[in-house]
């Protein structure tokens, strides 16, 4: 069964998390992965924050959703679950930086994981924080208090990780939403193309071998 991990804040997103949970079970037919559902398994041996990191690794897809809380500002040792080396290949210099100050969330090292496993991550953002977000850009240098940020030292935190994901070469798309339903509508579509490219593929394999067989 396709594990799919949902990834976010738990509190200030828990009914559209738990509204995709269901979403994806009742009509994908996937196993959805969430923490608070306990679906992770948590090490004895390692902090909670390392054990949500480690079971991204073991999922089929991420389902990233950015809101205007930061959550819970990661430990030390789950940023020993990644792989530095790998993420600066794939990322900008910016990472670097972040990375040294160890100030990403917990959320936030679950999708760095993603990517360098290289899992498809499909990001939503709330529509708000996406507003703010453009305002953000054009004044970096003022200090602005943002309405859809909830704590206001966080926000450059939250924007510059938007910054990371959707400046990545691939897999950058991001969708802003206000409603549940409406991430279930666009995730229908994009899983539906994701069959159809496998499909594709897997008919375009078997002419390639035909053809082999008759050279």
């Amino acid at each position: 069964m396709i594990k799919v991990f949902i990834s976010s804040t738990c509190y200030d997103l828990k009914e559209v998390r738990d509204q995709l949970s269901r979403y994806l079970r009742t009509k994908m037919g996937y196993h959805p992965i969430l923490s608070e559902h306990n679906d992770v398994f948590f090490d004895p041996n390692l902090h909670t924050h390392a054990s949500c990191v480690e079971a991204v690794a073991s999922c089929d897809m991420m389902i990233l959703i950015i809101g205007g809380r930061f959550g819970g500002t990661a430990v030390p040792d789950a940023y020993e679950t990644l792989d530095r080396d790998e993420l600066s290949k794939i990322l900008d210099s910016g990472f670097e930086e972040r990375f040294d100050k160890k100030n990403f969330s917990i959320t936030q090292l679950e999708v760095l994981k993603a990517i360098e496993a290289g899992i498809p991550i499909w990001t939503f953002i709330t529509r708000d924080v996406y507003a703010d977000h453009s305002v953000y850009e054009r004044n970096k240098d003022k200090d602005i208090d943002y309405p859809s940020i909830t704590k206001k030292g966080t926000a450059k935190y939250i924007f510059e990780f938007f910054n990371l994901v959707r400046k990545r070469r691939v897999g950058n798309c991001i969708f802003p939403f206000d409603l549940a339903r409406e991430i279930e509508e666009i995730l229908t579509k994009q899983f539906a193309g994701l069959a159809e490219k496998g499909l594709k593929k897997n008919s375009l394999l078997k002419k390639l071998r035909k053809k082999r067989r008759t050279l």
